[in-house]
């Protein structure tokens, strides 16, 4: 609407919300010996997004794009298996602000995993995982200062899974987890002056 109130509303369908994201990735397997494979992961994803600005006639739009590419050595014998994989990502993206302009922020992550499995018997199982990751941001909000920063994270996992009779299985697993945050959260984040998430 370019007007809406309780009395008049005025529909102009060229400030309509729109909202496109297109996707695309690419594996390839590589069998290097019995059991032991080499697979390479790449990707891509953009968005494009207009979305009205409030209070006024213009519409914003919003743009970003992701690129992603993961390589993995996977190992597998009877009763254990090994993967080692090292990967990342950068994002790129525009969030509007009302009346003033655009901010911009990039994302680069990068991160080395392990993953084991060990099975000593058909019915036991235990897995173990363990990774490090490191994510550079840039944020340059509309009027405010730019800033940069660099986090590393651990992660590990470790489970045990055993197979019971009639069908019943007892699991157990404990570890520790990181979840970057996304590059919206961070430029919002940013924008209301709250501190470094």
């Amino acid at each position: 609407y370019a007007v809406a109130t309780i009395t008049n509303r005025i529909y102009d369908p060229t400030r309509e919300a729109a909202y496109r994201s297109q996707s695309g990735s690419l594996d390839l397997h590589f069998d290097l010996a019995p059991g032991a494979a080499l697979v390479f992961s790449a990707g891509s994803q953009s968005v494009d997004r207009q979305d009205p600005l409030p209070a006024s006639t213009n519409v914003q739009r919003t743009t970003g794009r992701a690129t992603q590419a993961d390589l993995a050595f996977v190992l597998g014998r009877p009763g254990f298996g090994l993967t080692i994989h090292a990967g990342g990502f950068e994002e790129r993206g525009e969030q509007p602000v009302p009346f003033t302009g655009t901010d911009e922020g990039r994302i680069r992550h990068s991160g080395l995993g392990v993953e084991a499995t060990f099975q000593p018997l058909p019915v036991l199982r235990f897995t173990a995982e363990a990774g490090v990751q490191s994510d550079q941001r840039h944020l340059d909000p509309v009027g405010k200062t730019a800033s940069e920063r660099t986090d590393h994270a651990a992660t590990f996992r470790t489970t045990m899974n055993l197979g019971l009779p009639l069908g019943f299985r007892m699991y157990a697993g404990g570890g520790q987890g990181y979840t970057a945050p996304s590059l919206p959260e961070l430029l919002l984040n940013a924008r209301a002056g709250g501190p470094d998430l």
